[in-house]
């Protein structure tokens, strides 16, 4: 059930029901692609999407596309890989995120690579968190005006 690892920005948790939000192409199953099933979400200026394999539905890619009209669109990816259990589910040990987004001088690209080792599950903790109130909520043209300082 791939749907516990999409997201709907404002919603905890993503529902059965939920699901009629998302475009879903599944002619991908009937052909050559063997890159996944592609869902997407679309948002205001925001664009989501993800390729779940279609055997066993895990998310291998994740997308995000910012259309703004001042900036242009920025994008971030996320793949995910080397599944291994964790608990009873499977878990991605491998990430790679990069974020692309246009400047004056062409397009800024940061990457940044994550393989996560020795994961462990004895802490009492919720895997479902709200931020503390000490942070506050900013938009994505504060968070892109941000990169483009980098």
């Amino acid at each position: 059930m791939f749907w516990n690892q999409l997201f709907i920005p404002g919603q905890q948790r993503v529902s059965e029901r939920s699901l009629a939000q998302f475009d879903v192409d599944l002619t991908s199953l009937h052909t050559a692609n063997k890159q996944g099933v592609p869902l997407t979400l679309s948002d205001g200026k925001m664009t989501y999407k993800w390729l779940a394999e279609s055997l066993t539905g895990f998310i291998r890619v994740a997308e995000a596309k910012y259309s703004s009209a001042a900036h242009g669109v920025s994008t971030l990816n996320w793949d995910y890989a080397d599944f291994k259990k964790f608990g009873s589910k499977m878990f991605p040990y491998y990430h790679k995120v990069q974020i692309k987004t246009p400047v004056a001088q062409g397009q800024k690209i940061i990457t940044a690579t994550f393989e996560l080792d020795k994961l462990s599950d004895k802490a009492d903790w919720d895997s479902f968190t709200t931020p503390s109130s000490k942070y506050e909520q900013v938009g994505v043209e504060e968070i892109l005006g941000k990169l483009m300082q980098l």
